[in-house]
């Protein structure tokens, strides 16, 4: 048994019944909280890593709960609970976060599945917001690559770029063993690409040949990626 906790919550008891009889073998405490006020009071006292929320009750779907425990917490999966009728104010609610959901009435076999593909996909954000947080010691390598000696190898440093960014991309490829049907090659490539080029205009003031020496391509295909990345050109 996980020692997770799990908050529900709902007016609806039936709701919280049905949850609990599907995943109380797999973890620790299954809590239930009412009203947007005790949800609060609960989340004050104890840390949950998932919390299901009930939007059939309109105190609860009019109380920003979700901005609440957002604020909270960044560390909480969120998996939202709304009636079929109701499904068309999902984009409304999530305001661009891709929350998962259940739609009531709930099937049992749904509340694993569900629950499994929130967990794998708050993970998956996680480590690609870590990714891109990164994006900062990488300019830092490829500045510090730049400032060496005309001729000197960018590999001949205490650590090549190759290793320097398979380091830090190993744990988060490592979590997408599995995962299917998300473009994750272009994901990363235009999070790492429009920096990288940004910062070698900077390093060579804008001479695009210097650039591209830097960075290895050929100006063609230099001046082809700054028009595509919509990149500005600093003066010489």
């Amino acid at each position: 048994m996980s020692k997770e906790r799990i908050l529900v919550v709902s007016s609806d008891g039936g709701t919280y019944q049905k949850i609990n009889k599907s995943l109380k073998k797999r973890f620790s405490e299954i809590a239930h909280a009412k009203t947007p006020l005790e949800t609060m009071a609960q989340i004050e006292k104890t840390a949950f890593e998932v919390i299901f929320i009930d939007l059939d009750d309109k105190k609860i779907k009019n109380s920003r709960i979700i901005e609440k425990i957002g604020a909270k917490s960044d560390n909480t999966v969120v998996i939202l609970i709304i009636p079929k009728k109701k499904i068309a104010l999902l984009p409304k609610i999530m305001k661009g976060n891709p929350y998962n959901y259940l739609i009531k009435p709930l099937q049992s076999s749904e509340i694993n599945i569900v629950l499994d593909s929130a967990k794998r996909a708050h993970s998956l954000n996680k480590e690609f917001k870590a990714l891109k947080s990164n994006i900062k010691e990488l300019e830092d390598a490829v500045k510090g690559s730049g400032q060496r000696s005309k001729g000197e190898s960018i590999e001949r440093g205490p650590v090549s770029l190759e290793a320097f960014i398979e380091e830090r991309l190993n744990r988060f490829i490592k979590k997408l063993n599995g995962a299917k049907g998300a473009n994750f090659y272009s994901m990363i490539i235009s999070e790492i690409e429009k920096p990288l080029i940004s910062l070698a205009l900077k390093e060579t003031k804008g001479n695009q040949i210097k650039a591209a020496n830097l960075l290895g391509i050929n100006r063609n295909t230099l001046r082809k990626k700054i028009t595509e990345l919509k990149l500005s050109i600093p003066a010489e």
